[in-house]
């Protein structure tokens, strides 16, 4: 009997056999629901790909990966072993996925720390999680040591009290950069007047008149957005502002240059620079 279809009969599953029907390549969905399948009831995406599903940042390119209680897992997919409560698991259209706050919590077992921090400034600017939620699952898995569990907590920490989310994976790379070096933490999203006029800078240190610019060149596109950051930069510059331009070769071929020339630039100042408040 057949008890399952999917993607326009691409595949089915037979008693405890699953057979994909020939001439029709699987999609990763599809890969992933054969791999659930095979693992059984009380399995989910998770980890690598749980992020995939949730489109965290980075994470777009990963391989088919499950949670489940028992399973062991085969050589064509990535199983691990662990318990999943109810309120860990959700469902994206027919996929049983972990919940955005289990996939921050598994992520963090998996990748490197700055992955962690971009899945979860996403996750927070899309209202998929709160600050206080992640932390409560954090400490409620925590009891059964699992790996990640610092990681999370320390971006959570870093970002929680925060007065803007930051708002592009560029911008978490380099806010986990300043605080990873033990810079003063700036204010995200510093609005700045300017006689009549407003600007914001990404990063900003006000005592000091210093600012950091994430520059992702997908994160400003057009050419009116172009003209109009232009004309922002120069007012800031006129106005007595010194500004950092950093992108995302900097941040990731050349940290140490980064994180010299934002501590020479506050270090140019007499009045020591303590960063945000919060």
């Amino acid at each position: 009997m057949i008890q399952r279809r999917c993607d326009a009969g691409r595949w089915l599953r037979v008693g405890h056999g699953i057979y994909a029907i020939a001439g029709h390549p699987l999609s990763w969905n599809s890969e992933m629901f054969m791999a659930l399948l095979s693992a059984g009831a009380g399995s989910a995406a998770s980890h690598r790909a749980a992020a995939r599903l949730w489109r965290f940042p980075d994470c777009s390119d990963a391989a088919v990966e499950i949670t489940h209680p028992t399973y062991r897992g085969r050589r064509d997919f990535i199983a691990h072993r662990s318990a999943l409560h109810r309120r860990d698991v959700t469902h994206i259209g027919e996929i049983p996925v972990t919940s955005p706050a289990r996939t921050l919590i598994d992520l963090a077992a998996v990748v490197p720390d700055a992955t962690v921090g971009a899945a979860l400034d996403d996750a927070l600017r899309r209202r998929l999680i709160t600050i206080p939620r992640l932390m409560r699952r954090a400490d409620a898995l925590a009891q059964r040591g699992r790996r990640g569990i610092e990681v999370v907590r320390a971006a959570a920490a870093d970002r929680d009290g925060l007065p803007a989310l930051l708002q592009s994976p560029l911008e978490s790379a380099v806010y986990d950069l300043i605080v990873t070096s033990g810079l003063p933490r700036p204010i995200p999203q510093c609005e700045i007047l300017l006689g009549a006029r407003r600007a914001f800078i990404d990063f900003a240190y006000p005592d000091a008149m210093f600012g950091i610019e994430a520059d992702g060149y997908r994160w400003h596109a057009g050419r009116d957005v172009w003209q109009s950051d232009l004309a922002r930069r120069n007012a800031l510059t006129s106005a007595g502002w010194r500004i950092l331009h950093v992108t995302d070769e900097d941040v990731k071929r050349r940290r140490d240059g980064v994180v010299d020339a934002i501590r020479s630039g506050l270090a140019a100042y007499r009045t020591p620079v303590t960063g945000s408040s919060i």
